[in-house]
């Protein structure tokens, strides 16, 4: 099999359970919440007292930038693939029709499509992964600060000066 732009992403999903179909959809939110899981984790932790470094603040924005690419861009987009491709939701479908009736309701007179019923699943999805996105950005600056730890100030006298003409010192 070729593959031009992307790679071959084994699906282990055994076929038995009928979820082979939505193995994309179903790894690609397996891989969000383990991703996830330490940022959960280091938010019940304190603020340390040091100051977070270049390399710390860039590492930090690649993992959050990886968590909302996952969330805002692959599993919406795993979502309308599977429900379009493998469940075939679309204008041809239609969940309910006018003059169907549902129990005792005969006077019903829309068209829901499968397709209306994909794109509110998509955005359902968007709005709660931003509600939960604002509300650990939130969690995140409240964060309870870390005792302060009194160190003993080493005060460093000079004792002369080396032969390149810089100070010498001594801890004190």
């Amino acid at each position: 099999m070729r593959h031009v732009l992307g790679l071959a992403v084994p699906n282990i999903l055994p076929e038995t359970l009928g979820l082979r179909a939505a193995g994309r959809l179903i790894w690609t939110t397996v891989l969000f919440v383990v991703l996830l899981s330490p940022v959960v984790v280091a938010l019940k932790r304190q603020k340390s007292k040091l100051k977070a470094t270049w390399a710390q603040a860039m590492a930090g924005a690649v993992y959050v930038w990886v968590l909302m690419v996952l969330a805002y861009g692959s599993i919406p987009h795993e979502w309308l693939t599977f429900a379009n491709g493998y469940l075939k939701w679309d204008e041809s479908h239609f969940l309910l029709t006018s003059g169907q009736s549902i129990g005792p309701f005969n006077w019903l007179n829309l068209d829901v499509d499968k397709r209306a019923i994909t794109d509110t699943v998509a955005t359902l999805i968007y709005v709660v992964l931003a509600v939960a996105n604002f509300k650990m950005f939130a969690a995140w600056q409240r964060r309870p600060e870390a005792p302060s730890v009194s160190t003993a100030v080493e005060t460093e006298k000079v004792i002369g000066t080396s032969a390149f003409g810089r100070p010498v010192t001594v801890k004190s």
